[in-house]
């Protein structure tokens, strides 16, 4: 199955976009970083980001960001 196939068969009724997800990243780290369940409480984002490499990237740059800011800071 081709590569835009795909992605039409895993496209959700309800989705976000890159922008948005980008928007709510700071807090999806910040809560998941607090040990909450971050599939629960922001699911789209956490979609979007299982789907997309590029957001997903961002993601995990944050993280580390914010996992070193955390452990300076204590």
């Amino acid at each position: 199955m081709g590569k835009f196939l795909r992605m039409v068969e895993d496209t959700d009724e309800v989705e976000i976009s890159c922008d948005d997800a980008f928007e709510l990243l700071d807090r999806y780290v910040e809560l998941e970083a607090r040990g909450e369940d971050v599939a629960h409480l922001l699911p789209l984002v956490k979609r979007h980001l299982d789907r997309c490499r590029d957001c997903h990237e961002e993601y995990e740059a944050l993280a580390q960001i914010f996992e070193a800011t955390s452990l300076h800071n204590n």
